[in-house]
């Protein structure tokens, strides 16, 4: 598994596409261990801007 170059602090989630399967991860674990904080991990298949009403 390849890992981004920059993680550190044992974020070992390798930044790939997942595609559309499931992908279960630990939050708040990954975002405490995420040092390259513009590192994202989107879960959605589209992103869409929020409706204001």
């Amino acid at each position: 598994m390849k890992l981004h170059p920059l993680s550190v602090g044992g974020w070992d989630l390798a930044l790939k596409d997942y595609g559309a399967g499931p992908l279960v991860v630990n939050l708040e674990e990954a975002a405490e261990q995420n040092r390259n904080y513009r590192t994202a991990l989107w879960t959605v298949q589209e992103i869409r801007p929020a409706e204001h009403g």
